[in-house]
């Protein structure tokens, strides 16, 4: 929100503090008639007004014309926000409720109707809530805040401001984090807690100083000089004083640098610099004449407490221009009820008639001071029991707020404890994940190493085996080869050699029987040792030579292969293999070999 926005938004807190009267006005103004949109703004509004008949987009003219309205005629706004609240439903947004409120309250305090104005700030306060508007809702905290202050609830007050300034700093709202600070600063100045109010002066001057908001920055060298002005700091009071003044004077400013000059006054008064505190009071007083009527009110009221101190310096030189301040002083005062105007004027008032002989109108006057006197005394005194109940209040309240604060710091490091463990057992639990996960792939890389390795190895051991057998099946072919020829030989005509080759043959014959075939099957089940078992447990029907023949397929031995071995046609191995089909009770699409793979 920009800053001239901003000041259509909140009303500034004003304050005018005595020595002899602490007292503040709350000056309700809209300060952003400079900034105000021209009538052609306000007509454009009432013409899209006339020419829409959809519902929600007449809530938000209605809403737009509230805001023109405000700064210039604060009774048509409040009407308009009125018929825009009239109008809403249930699907208008709740922010634009909180606005029509808000606008209400400013109109209402404009009336000088504070409780009616809280009521509305309050509604404000539940629809910006509801719909998380931060901003608007610290705004709707300084004005709630300053109206509890006004009506001396400084508790409540505080309780406002600071709500307000911590969603300012949560939601980063930084135009108005020097209006907290100084009001609050007004707080502790009023309860005498003046360490503190030193520290919130210090802090809104210094975000005053970032905004290069000149006039603040006045007001708060204005309250620092009050301050240690009540510390008896005099140089430093008048140091901020002047600054102040300073500031002022190039702004124009005639409300505050009066007040300034009468700060002024009080430091040369207790400096004993009469003539310097007197010509301070009368440069207090042309600077009241400037001030405009929209300060009327406050005006009076500083003339009268101006024209009261001013009165008793003339009474010691100028006795006339004594008798008209006193004078006019002792009406303004009876007119505001402004005691402490009133019993300083009626003393001196007293002092003057006995200068001029009259004793009894010293005496009535006198008798007056007494009375008026007593009043403020025993007005001094509630408002001191008041002062001092806020304080204790205040500082029950911010020990109750500073209590919530550990606990809830509390609450939060034991959070961020569980949550370290927490997080402290999932990194651990996840190392030991990833240490066992790891541990697995090795160990199922391992199994697979191994299992390639007996697959390897078991291939090499099948293909040694078939290499074997095959050199068998050579060397057999070999050596019967060499009995035909024996056979065929022309020696076998001769008598005396045949009966030799005859042995011979035998020999080969025996030599190429079962001795060869116990030595293939002792190899064979060295390497596939429980083949034969498994597969006679479940099939016992098999007979020898067809073990045999799953052995040979086991190899993955080829028919030809087969019938080479056993001495046998590829046809008579094909039938022999479809017999074993049967036998095995495989289907027609099932393959053989890798059926006999499984054992």
């Amino acid at each position: 929100m920009s800053n001239t926005n901003r000041q259509e938004w909140f009303l500034p807190l004003k304050l005018i503090i005595r020595s002899s009267l602490v007292m503040a006005v709350f000056i309700l103004l809209l300060q952003c008639a400079a900034y105000a949109q021209s009538r052609s703004s306000i007509d454009s509004l009432r013409q899209l007004l006339q020419s829409t008949n959809d519902l929600q987009r007449r809530v938000e003219l209605y809403k737009s014309l509230a805001k023109e309205y405000l700064p210039v005629n604060p009774d048509s706004a409040f009407i308009i926000a009125e018929a825009g609240l009239r109008m809403s439903d249930d699907k208008t947004p709740l922010q634009f409720k909180g606005e029509f409120y808000h606008y209400i309250g400013n109109a209402l305090v404009t009336r000088d109707s504070l409780d009616r104005a809280r009521d509305a700030y309050l509604q404000a306060e539940t629809f910006f809530s509801q719909s998380k508007s931060w901003e608007s809702l610290s705004i709707i905290y300084l004005l709630l805040g300053n109206i509890y202050y006004v009506k001396d609830q400084l508790a409540q007050s505080l309780s406002y401001y600071i709500q307000g300034q911590q969603l300012a700093v949560e939601y980063h709202v930084p135009e108005i984090l020097g209006e907290f600070d100084l009001n609050i600063a007004f707080i502790y100045q009023k309860t005498k807690n003046f360490d503190d109010a030193i520290r919130y002066e210090e802090m809104a001057r210094k975000d005053f100083e970032r905004r290069g908001d000149s006039i603040n920055i006045g007001i708060t060298m204005l309250n620092l000089a009050i301050v240690y002005n009540e510390l008896e700091e005099l140089g430093v009071a008048e140091q901020y004083a002047l600054e102040g003044a300073g500031i002022f004077q190039r702004m124009n400013d005639h409300a505050n640098l009066a007040e300034t000059y009468m700060t002024l006054a009080e430091i040369a008064e207790k400096k004993k610099n009469d003539d310097a505190a007197q010509d301070d009071l009368e440069r207090m007083l042309k600077e009241i004449d400037l001030i405009g009527i929209e300060f009327a009110g406050p005006k009076m009221i500083s003339r009268a407490t101006a024209l009261a101190k001013l009165g008793t310096f003339y009474l010691k030189k100028n006795l006339p221009a004594a008798y008209s301040s006193l004078h006019e002083a002792f009406f303004l005062g009876k007119k505001n009820n402004q005691l402490s105007v009133l019993s300083t004027s009626s003393d001196g008032l007293s002092k003057y008639w006995e200068q001029k002989g009259r004793a009894d109108s010293a005496l009535y006057y006198a008798r007056l001071h007494g009375f008026y006197y007593q009043q403020q005394v025993n007005e001094d005194n509630v408002r001191e029991l008041a002062y001092q109940s806020a304080k204790f209040e205040l500082q029950k309240q911010l020990k109750a707020k500073e209590v919530d604060q550990l606990k809830a710091e509390s609450a939060k490091r034991r959070t961020y404890f569980i949550l370290s463990v927490v997080i402290g057992i999932l990194i651990i639990a996840s190392v030991i994940l990833f240490f066992l996960f790891k541990l697995g792939r090795n160990r199922l890389k391992r199994a697979d190493l191994e299992r390639d390795k007996l697959k390897s190895e078991l291939e090499f051991r099948n293909k040694e085996l078939t290499t074997h057998v095959m050199y068998q099946v050579k060397n057999k072919e070999f050596v019967l080869s060499i009995a035909e020829k024996l056979k065929n030989n022309e020696l076998m005509q001769h008598p005396e050699f045949k009966k030799l080759v005859k042995e011979i043959l035998s020999e080969i014959e025996m030599d190429s029987g079962n001795d060869s075939w116990k030595e293939f099957e002792i190899r064979f089940q060295r390497v596939h040792t429980d083949f034969y078992k498994k597969l006679s447990s479940r099939f016992p029907e098999l007979t020898a030579n067809e073990l045999r023949l799953c052995a040979f397929l086991k190899l993955n031995m080829s028919t030809k292969d087969i019938a080479s071995i056993t001495y046998q046609t590829a046809n008579s191995i094909d039938v022999a293999r479809h017999r074993l089909r049967t036998k095995l009770g495989l289907a027609k699409d099932e393959n053989l070999i890798a059926f006999l793979s499984r054992f």
